[in-house]
């Protein structure tokens, strides 16, 4: 195993480690640009980590590694360190067993007070190698492999995955020792300091390591930046500055000035000796400008003659030009295929002045564009358009200069209202509306989910009947049977939709298989007959409903614990075969005792699904429900969606028909 000297002779194997360093720094007046065992010299203390330098402390926030004093652990007084007699290591290696195989993500850390409020430079100098030391022919490209930060807290804060963190940019160079700086500003007396060094890659199956070393650490007061800018004609911002040095060094008089507007920061000057600037301006675009003024720190004791310790203050200042072009809009794409009601979007940019109002127009298949919404400050509106039509929208915006854009030339969002579909209301058990509802329907283009109202649509564009199953769930409701219609072209199917209630006590409501739980009962020659129920392929929703004849009476035994109250008994009906009047009487009864509720609610005339809704007293114990029908010998009638419960809604509609109509 040989051991690296200073100027990478040697060759070694050494392991990726993923290690983040957080530093320490007590201050004191007499020198407030001197950490704490900066250099990370002797003796080392033995943590459940391994050896670290004395002052700092350790943290691994994932994988396996050792921490060790570098001449100690290679026992060369060549080994890697920057300054002083050793340098911290951070090893994971095949050749050293329980240090991990090479990812990890470690670090340590030293807590600073008594800091003057102001904005401080760090530096450290850290040194990575991936896997091996060897640079000879053939060998391969092992930069990107193991990278290196170092950061401050500003608060004071020791976790070093705290977004309050300021980082300075990563660095991934292989075999080289980095200068790795970062400046930020202190309003309080403290700060912890972290330098980081992250190795996501294992060093492989051979003899490999990877490993870290970190040295020469440096806090100091940066020196102080004044950055100004202001607006000139000609698209120019003109950029002054100048700079005073901290305490403990001199102004080098190079400065480096970088702009974004949007992304990265783009340089402008590197190491440059002026201190102003023009820069060409685009209308409507705010730029952030920063300054950077270098200073170098010859006494303090991690200065190198041949490396000098050299750190900066920096200064922000963002922009904008004069305003004197209209505002951008962008409209918000709408889907291929919408509802009848819809919600248009569009958002402007006008970095200057900002927006002051809306213009929007709207256009019906290929018709003449037509206002819709004039001088409005929104930015979204409902439309209501007509089902086959398809419609088109386009913007525009003023700004408060007065700047107005042209109308586009053509639309900016296109929609189509199919012609087909299934809309009505969705009600609670109760025959309120029913609120937080979920419509789904197989191959629907688009939904309308139900308003406030209950309100509803799903819509198709089809060329012949098509089959589709309509679902409703909710998290307030147990969903019905699902609904089996056919779609017809250029039509609109209605369909209102009953949601069961959370605590259903009935079994089988919507009679989609034989059961048990129902029995219809008759007289027959003066004795009572009982049979199972027939089933109707004619049903409301699901496949079946049940039929119930003149003179027999459906029933069902239910047990109620306690006692209930706000009960509503929800069901809907249809006429099988009607020669007169139709009476379905409703009762409560305990068993072989009189009944304790009874309604009789008279058939409607309408052939179609009629919606039922029967509020109920207080009940409890075991109670049979009956539902009696009289009329003419030879009638029937269907019964189809039968539910019993406490709604989460009181309201009370005593009778809905199957398209939304009272």
């Amino acid at each position: 195993m040989c051991v690296l000297n200073k100027k990478l002779l040697l060759t070694i194997f050494l392991g990726i480690l993923p290690l983040i360093f957080a530093l320490t720094i007590h201050f004191t007046s007499a020198q407030e640009f001197l950490p704490i065992n900066w250099d990370l010299e002797g003796p080392y203390y033995q943590t459940d980590w391994g050896k670290v330098a004395p002052n700092w402390t350790p943290f691994v926030i994932s994988g396996t590694l050792h921490f060790d004093n570098t001449v100690e652990f290679y026992d060369n007084p060549l080994a890697e360190h920057w300054t002083g007699s050793t340098s911290q290591l951070l090893i994971s290696s095949s050749l050293y067993e329980n240090t991990g195989d090479g990812v990890y993500k470690a670090g340590i850390l030293q807590h600073i007070t008594g800091l003057r409020p102001g904005q401080y430079g760090f530096r450290a100098k850290i040194l990575t190698i991936f896997q091996s030391s060897y640079m000879g022919p053939g060998a391969p490209n092992r930069d990107d492999k193991m990278f290196k930060a170092v950061g401050i807290d500003p608060t004071g804060g020791t976790d070093p995955q705290s977004p309050a963190v300021i980082w300075s940019p990563w660095d991934g160079k292989h075999m080289q020792w980095r200068d790795m700086r970062v400046t930020t500003d202190i309003t309080g007396t403290e700060a912890t300091l972290f330098v980081a060094v992250d190795s996501p890659n294992p060093y492989g199956p051979y003899p490999h390591e990877n490993v870290a070393f970190i040295d020469a650490l440096a806090f100091v007061r940066a020196p102080t930046v004044t950055l100004t800018a202001t607006l000139r004609p000609g698209h120019i911002i003109h950029l002054d500055w100048e700079a005073q040095p901290a305490e403990l060094g001199y102004l080098t008089g190079k400065y480096d000035l970088a702009v974004r507007s949007d992304g990265d920061w783009q340089p402008l000057l590197e190491q440059a000796a002026q201190t102003s600037y023009d820069f060409v301006a685009a209308y409507g675009v705010t730029y952030t400008f920063r300054l950077r003024a270098w200073e170098h720190y010859n006494s303090h004791p991690a200065n190198r003659g041949d490396d000098p310790l050299l750190l900066y203050g920096e200064q922000t200042v963002s922009i904008r030009y004069e305003d004197h072009l209209p505002p951008t809009v962008t409209v918000n794409a709408l889907p291929t295929y919408s509802p009848e009601r819809f919600w248009v979007s569009w958002s402007g940019e006008d970095d200057l002045t900002g927006i002051a109002m809306y213009d929007v127009q709207f256009q019906e298949d290929s018709g003449p564009w037509q206002d819709w919404v004039t001088g409005t400050t929104q930015t979204g509106a409902l439309f209501t358009g007509t089902p086959g039509k398809t419609y088109g929208f386009r913007v525009r915006a003023t700004d408060y200069a007065g700047n107005t854009a042209d109308w586009p030339n053509s639309a900016q969002t296109v929609t189509t209202i199919p012609p087909a579909g299934i809309r009505g209301r969705i009600l609670g058990p109760d025959g309120a509306p029913a609120a937080g509802v979920v419509i789904t329907g197989t191959g629907a283009l688009a939904v309308m989910p139900p308003n406030g109202s209950g309100l509803y649509g799903l819509y198709y564009q089809v060329a012949a009947p098509t089959p589709v199953s309509i679902t409703a769930s909710s998290p307030l409701y147990l969903p019905p049977d699902p609904f089996h219609l056919s779609v017809l072209p250029n039509s609109f199917i209605p369909l209102t939709i009953t949601m069961r209630p959370k605590d259903d006590m009935i079994c089988e409501g919507g009679f989609e298989r034989l059961t048990s739980c129902w029995e219809v009962g008759t007289y027959s020659n003066t004795h009572w007959v009982t049979r199972p129920v027939t089933l109707l392929d004619q049903s409301y929703n699901g496949h079946h409903s049940a039929l119930l004849m003149v003179n027999s009476i459906l029933s069902q035994t239910l047990s109620f614990a306690g006692t209930l109250q706000d009960l509503f008994l929800t069901f809907w009906t249809r006429p099988i075969s009607r020669t007169g009047p139709l009476t379905l009487t409703i009762f409560l009864s305990p068993l072989s005792e009189p009944p304790v509720f009874q309604r009789s609610i008279e058939v409607g005339e309408s052939d179609d699904w009629s919606l039922n809704v029967v509020p109920l007293p207080p009940v409890t114990g075991t109670l049979a429900l009956h539902l009696s029908l009289r009329g003419a010998a030879g009638d029937g009638l269907g019964i189809d969606a039968l539910s019993l419960g406490s709604p989460p809604l009181r309201c009370y509609l005593p009778l809905v028909f199957r398209d939304g109509s009272y």
